[in-house]
Order: structure tokens, then sequence, then C-alpha cells
């Protein structure tokens, strides 16, 4: 555009020389003043032709010249005329900036056009450290806001000698972040140090690795890549002070050389007499090669060169009026806003690729987002050149479960489940790993929820036996690796990721709990990577952990992912002396290093938000993909928060066996094993079942009758309540008692505990007592030792006491039910000796570990009302299960 408003204005010079050159023609064939008459006329009429050719030509250029000036009003108005519709929002850059006008005069005619400087600018700029350039830098930073496209401009301020004011009129908008990343005027030493190192670090990295082949500047990569222009940066560095550190100096220096052939222009104010000064000799010579001043960008003389006729004149534009600049920065602040809201969603990740396309023999690599310009950074684990393991970290808020999400299904988008195997073990309290439950992913072997450390510690049990598998086939194959296998073996054999969200939940328990777990998870991280198993640990904070030996372990993971978090924490997943993720401003940023926390290997990128309805519609769609490939899906779901559903009676009779058989639930451990508790014919072998909560009692009340309904060695089921509690709906007691084989008592007096106890050796027997500690008849106690007058029938206590010490070998059995431990030990002590096998739940801890005694020492982990522990005192043996509930949940 400069260069046809310079043509239009070289027109009209153009028009004024053909006029001029036509005058002296005229004068040359009419000489002298006196005239005759005939040559006055003819002179006359030659002058009116030449006026009427030059008033047309000029008037056309002038058209011409105005039409051009129109249009770079329209996008570039006068500073004093802007508004939020004039906003760049189209992204597009210009090929120059308005800048001040030139005033044009000729004779008595005169006409402003704008001052047009290209952009990008070629060369760094300097000013005197005055207020009139001052004013000339403001004009050209308000242009640069304006013009430039909203969220492709970066300005760094430093301003150590004013502290700031030197950019009064723009401080509203210091803290738009993406305009002002750093949100203030830099002041302290340091930090101008740090900005400049930053950006040199930027510059460095155009040069090396993003200007290649035809690219060898910003302008020409943006030209190639229209849909992820660079940003342009400009560098405002008021007075260049004494402050500044050599290395800044020397930042400084490579940025004045280098910086605007990358798009990034620092504008320096200084007072020429400071560069006498030795310390900025060196600054001084790259001032004076590669900057120039900047008032004489464009000099009004360089026209006035290309249009002698014309007299040419500068003239700075007028300053907005204050409510209108403060109007004008409001919309800006809020554009930039909008546009600082990360846009681009989940599925651009993949874009049009189809599902299972890759192949993991090299490695498992996925996209997880973008860099600032918008290329894509890969998550990668196994591959020559990458690490093994990871380990994700960032405070609450900051995005961890997100890219959590966007990461498994990046790598689930790219892999078969012939390809990876993903166990997903969740201790964060939440619902996110459940969209991976209903419809079961297709590669995740294990969607585990709210889970236990008890279970946890099972699920590395099994991969650590599955390493083991795999460390004896390659031996039998004779290959050393992954690789090697892959490369050889006819079977194929998958990747696996074990993804522990909340992962120090796992040595929170106890210390025996702790070791186990370190000992395992250590194994699989020295010993994985040559077996394709592979970790990610996912936590919010590092912190309170350190002590637990975590150090050993946590250096062993070589891929660190740091989300917006404290210094602190950022030193400690990303490395001593690399707090860059205390700068995130997370979601959606997030930094991926894998050169184990090294600060030259950190890059930020942006994350995309993983919507709910999107990935539950990906999941399906890969389910269905799996299955017309042919994968047959084989995912575990645990919900720690959920206790299996109560089986119906012909799942009970299937499992029909000799003798009687208690099937209570699922072991808490990955394999998820039926517990069964069988009742032989030995002494003590009655059960007891002890726990305040209701729907843990009826549940295993149902299981229980549900499981000796199903037995046919035994011939008669009593129930005596003695708990003085109607079971609720659906616990099994209300639809068994009508059955021949079932009895039902709600007081002693329904119930003949003697002859009970003369039938031992012919009547096989079950006697549930609900309400143990409360049936004060059974009791042991004085009366239980007073002697008997004759033909007088034995107290109740004493009966029972046969029944339970004689009744297990003759096949008869009591299974009790007692909801107050503490009360049931103190009143049948005598008693508890003969139940040798002991199921427990929701208790504290001191009466858990006196509940079961003699198996164990002290026993935690039974006040959660998610689990039961089984306790065989005979064999020492403690067997942790969720016991089957009535209902889906508790």
């Amino acid at each position: 555009m400069a260069g046809r408003i310079l043509e239009a204005v070289a027109a009209l010079n153009q028009a004024i020389i053909k006029k001029n050159d036509s005058v002296s023609i005229i004068d040359h064939d009419y000489p002298g003043e006196r005239l005759r008459t005939e040559d006055y006329d003819r002179r006359k009429r030659r002058m009116s032709a030449v006026n009427a050719e030059f008033d047309k030509a000029w008037i056309s250029a002038l058209k011409g010249l105005d039409e051009l000036c129109k249009a770079v009003r329209q996008r570039q108005p006068h500073l004093s005329q802007l508004t939020g519709e004039n906003i760049n929002m189209d992204g597009r850059f210009p090929t120059a900036l308005a800048f001040g006008r030139l005033r044009l005069t000729y004779l008595n005619w005169s006409g402003f056009v704008p001052r047009l400087l290209p952009f990008p600018v070629k060369r760094s700029l300097w000013l005197p450290n005055d207020g009139a350039s001052h004013r000339m830098l403001h004009q050209l930073l308000l242009r640069l806001i304006h013009v430039l496209p909203v969220g492709k401009l970066e300005i760094t301020v430093a301003d150590p000698l004013r502290l700031g004011k030197s950019l009064a009129p723009f401080r509203s908008l210091l803290d738009t972040q993406k305009l002002f990343p750093d949100r203030r005027a830099l002041t302290r030493a340091d930090e101008i140090e740090a900005a400049l190192a930053q950006l040199t670090d930027y510059v460095e990295n155009l040069l090396q690795n993003r200007f290649r082949d035809e690219t060898t500047s910003w302008a020409a990569y943006n030209s190639n890549h229209r849909d992820s222009p660079l940003p342009y940066k400009v560098l405002l560095l008021f007075g260049v002070p004494e402050q500044l550190t050599d290395k800044s100096v020397w930042y400084l220096g490579r940025l004045l050389e280098h910086g605007p052939l990358c798009g990034v222009l620092p504008v320096l104010t200084i007072d020429r007499s400071r560069l006498e000064d030795r310390k900025f000799a060196g600054l001084h010579a790259v001032m004076e090669q590669h900057s120039r001043q900047m008032d004489a960008m464009v000099p009004a003389d360089f026209m006035a060169q290309r249009i002698p006729e014309i007299a040419v004149g500068e003239q700075e534009e007028s300053w907005p009026e204050p409510q209108a600049l403060a109007a004008f920065f409001t919309s800006l602040s809020d554009r930039y806003q909008r546009d600082a809201t990360f846009q681009k969603s989940l599925t651009d990740l993949w874009g049009e690729a189809d599902y299972f396309a890759k192949d993991a023999t090299h490695g498992l690599v996925a996209p997880i987002g973008w860099t600032a310009e918008g290329d894509p950074v890969p998550f990668s684990l196994g591959c020559v050149t990458s690490e093994h393991h990871a380990l994700l970290a960032g405070r609450s808020g900051s995005g961890k479960s997100n890219l959590l999400h966007v990461l498994i299904h990046s790598l689930c988008h790219v892999y078969s489940p012939a390809e990876l195997n993903i166990y997903l073990l969740d201790y964060k309290q939440g619902t996110e790993f459940h969209v991976y439950a209903k419809p079961p992913l297709p590669q995740a072997r294990l969607v585990a929820t709210e889970s236990d450390p008890e279970y946890g510690v099972t699920v590395l049990a099994h991969l650590t036996e599955e390493l083991e598998r795999r460390s004896c086939d390659f031996k039998n194959q004779s290959v050393r690796d992954f690789y090697e296998y892959r490369e050889t073996a006819s079977a194929g054999l998958p990747r696996i990721l074990l993804i522990i969200d909340e992962f120090q939940v796992l040595f929170s328990e106890s210390r025996q709990l702790a070791e186990c777990a370190e000992k395992m998870l250590t194994q699989l991280l020295r010993q994985g990577r040559a077996f394709g198993i592979h970790v990610l640990l996912a936590t919010q904070t590092l912190k309170g952990i350190q002590s637990l030996s975590m150090g050993q372990l946590i250096s062993q993971i070589g891929c660190r992912i740091a989300l917006a978090c404290s210094e602190e924490d950022s030193a400690m997943i990303l490395g001593s002396n690399n707090w860059e993720a205390a700068k995130l401003k997370s979601p959606p940023q997030g930094i991926v290093n894998d050169a184990n926390g090294a600060k030259s290997a950190n890059q930020t990128f942006l994350i995309p938000f993983a919507d709910r309805d999107l990935t539950a519609r990906h999941i399906t769609g890969m389910a269905q993909a799996a299955h017309r490939h042919g994968h047959i899906g084989a995912t575990r779901v645990f919900n720690g928060a959920r206790l299996p559903a109560l089986p119906d009676a012909a799942w009970f009779a299937s499992r029909r066996e000799e003798g009687v058989r208690l099937l209570l639930g699922e072991s808490l451990s990955y394999s998820s094993d039926l517990i069964s508790v069988p009742l032989v014919q030995r002494p003590s072998t009655n059960v007891l079942v002890s726990g305040y909560s209701d729907v843990i009692h009826d549940g295993l009340l149902a299981a229980i009758l549900q499981s000796l309904e199903s037995s046919a060695a035994i011939d008669e089921v009593i129930y005596l309540n003695s708990r003085g509690v109607v079971p609720r709906e659906g616990s099994g007691r209300r639809d068994r008692i009508c059955k021949t084989r079932f009895r039902s008592c709600d007081t002693l007096a329904d119930l003949d505990l003697a002859e009970l106890a003369d039938e031992l050796k012919t009547v096989r027997r079950v006697l549930i007592v609900d309400g143990l500690d409360s049936a004060k008849e059974l009791h042991a106690g004085l009366a239980g030792f007073k002697p008997l007058k004759k033909d007088e029938p034995p107290a109740p206590q004493e009966s029972f006491k046969k029944i339970l010490e004689d009744g297990p070998a003759a096949g008869t059995f009591v299974i009790a039910f007692a909801d107050n431990w503490k009360r049931c030990n103190s009143a049948c002590k005598d008693h508890l000796a003969f139940f040798e096998l002991r199921v427990g739940f929701c208790m504290n801890e001191d009466d858990a570990g006196s509940f079961v005694s003699g198996a164990i020492g002290k026993l935690k982990g039974l006040e959660p009302d998610n689990r039961a522990v089984f306790a065989d005192r005979l064999k020492n043996k403690v067997v942790w299960f969720r016991p089957f509930v009535s209902g889906e949940t508790i």
C-alpha cells in the first residue's frame, strides 16, 4: 500500500511536471511580455488547453490517491478515531503501519496522506530518552496494539528508573496477560535479565529449529503457516539503566541484531551519552550496526526526493481523548480475554486419522496438545529417544484430570487393544474414570475408581507377576527386550500402561502396606521398560511424601509433566531450580519435560478440553471399531464406593458343592476371587459376624441364607432374631422362612435350645443368632454355673454353649451376628473361643484388633463401609473382601 500511495503522489507530481514542461514550451514559443494580439490569443488558447489537461490529470491522480488513503484509514483510522470496531480480528498481519501523516502542499492546494512504515520493522529502534520520544513511542505502540491481530502481539516492558510510569497511558492493559505476558513493567535487574534471556532463547530456537528450508524469517514462516502464525513480540526498554547486568547487556545485543528477523522488535529509549560508558561499549557497536533512530524510519525528505514539485511536511497524529481511549482499551481487553480461551477440541488431536492406525513395537507416541505456535506436542514412552515412565502433577484446578482424559483418549485412538493395555487406578475419590466402564474402553484391562490402598497393592502384584511371566517368555524366546520379542515372536504382545491418579494414597496407610507398594512399584519402574510395561503416576502435590523414600522412586521417572503449581512443587516435579510450572496458566497450559527435568527440555503446551459428551461418544466409537476388528473386551471394573450386588438364587445354586460353604463376596484383589467360607466338621468352626452397618449386615445375612439354601448337607436352618430389628426388604429372610428347611423365631421362647443340643447327632442344623450381643439369655454368667435340680432343663446359655462346643463336629454350626463388638466381647467372652471363623466390618482400629486377635495383630481399615475382613483364627489367615449387599450400592 505504501508503494501504491507513493505512485499516486508521484502521479500528482508528474502532472505538475508535465504542466510545467508544457508551460515552458509555450513561454519559448511566445517569448516576451508584449505580444501581438493573434500571438496572445494563441498563447492563451494553448495555456488553457494545458491547464485543462493538468486539471484532468490532477483530479484523476487525486481521486486515486484519495481512494488509497481511505482504504488505509478504513483499516487503520487516525488514532483519535479508534473504536472497538477497528480491532483486528481476522488474524492477518498488515504489510505497513500508518504512523503519523504527511502534509503535501502545491501552490494553494494542500492534503494529507498516511505515513506508512513497512511491517514487519526490519531493524531495531532507539529514541532519545525524553518526553517527545516517549510520545512517539506511545503512538507506535498504540498503532501496533490496534492493527496487529488479537492474540498475536506480546509486549515486554522494562522501566526500572520510572517504575512503569513511562507506559502510563497503557496501564489499564497491563492485566491483559496475553498482550502483556508479565502483567507489569519489569523493574528489577534479575527479572529484566530473565525476560531478555527468554526472548533470546525464543529467537535462537526460531533460527536453529523453526526456520528451515526456504523459511528464513518471521514473515516467511507466517506466510507458510497461515493457520498457526508466530506472534509478533515487542521489547520496550526505557532508559537502558546502570542496573542492567552484564548478561542482560549481552542478551540485549543479540536481540538488537537478530530480533527483527524473528518477529521480535527491540525499542530502546536511551541517552546517547550513556553509551560512552565502557560497560555499554559493545552494545553501542551493535546499535550502530543493527538499529536506527525511530524518527528516521520514513523521513519526509525520502518522499520529497521522489516528488520535488510538491512540498512535504510531517505531522504527528492527535492522541485520543481519555474517555475514547478507555473505551477502546476496554473493548481490546475483552477481545484478548476471549481469544485467550483455548478453542481447540480433543478431536483436533487426531483429526481424520483412523482408529488403531499405529504399531506399538517401537514405543507409544500420541499428541496431547499444541505449542503456542500450533505445532502438535507428543507424549511418548518406550521409544529409543524417549523415557519409559511419566510423572504428572498439578495443583487442584490445574486440569490434571482433564489431561489424563486427553492422554488416554489420544493413546487409545491410535493404538488397538492388541497394541496397548491400560490399567486405570484412581484414588481421587471422584468419578473421573467411570466413563471408561460403560461402555468399557477396549484397551482398558482395569477401571478402578475410589480404590483402596490394599486393592492397589494387589494390582501392582498382578503387574509384577505379568512382568515375571514376560521375563520367562523372553528368555525362552532368546530375546532381550520388548522390541526384539515383537520383531521375532509369532504371537503379538501389547504394551502395558499403568495410570495411578493420586498415587501417594498407596503410601498413606500402614508402613507394611507402603513398603509392599514401594517394592513392587520400584520393580515395575526398573524392569518394566524392557518388557513393555510403563507407569504414569499422577498427583496434586509431592509435598509430604518425600519422607517415605519416594525420592529414589521418582528419580527413575524420566518424563515429567507439570501443570500450574507452586514454585516448590515445580522444583520437585521438574527438578531443582526449575520453577517454570509456577508461571503456567492452567488450564490449558502445561509443561512436558522428557529429560528428567532438565530446564532446557521444558516444552510448554496447550491442552484441549475433554468434553464429557465427546469422550463418551469417542469411547463408543472405539468400542465399535474394536468389535469390527475382532478385539474381545476384557475390562475389569472396580468401584471402591460400590459393593457387589447380591447374585440371584440361580447363581448360588450353580455353585453348589459338597458340604456347607458360605459365599460372602469378592476378595479385595485384582482377581476379585469369590470369598468362600467352608463350614467343616471340626471343633469351634462357628462363625461370628460383627459390625455396625445395617446394609452390610443384611447383605451378609442374605448371602448366608442363599448359600445354605443351595447346600444339601444341612437339614434345617433356624433364624433367631434377637436383634429386635426386622431385616430390610431384600435381605433374604422373608422369602426363605416359608420353606420347609427354614424356621424363624422372633424370641428365644419360641426355640428349645435344649432340644437342639440333644439332637446334635441326628439333625444337621445351622443356627443363625441375629443379635448375639442383645440376647441376654445366651450370655455366659453365674447363672450358667448353678447346680441343676432334678428334672430341671438346662439354662439357655448352657445349651447354647453345648451347641457351640459339640455342634461343629456333628455337622451343626452357629452363625452369630453382633452389632456391638465391645458389648459382645464383654457379655459373651466365655462363648467367643468357639467362634474361630470371624467376619468383621465397620469397626474402629482397637475393636478390629481384638475381634480378629490370634489371626493378626493390629488391624487397620475396617472403619470404611466398603469392605470387610474374614479371619480364620485356626489357620492364622486374614482375607480382605467386599461383601455382597442387597441392591446396587451402599
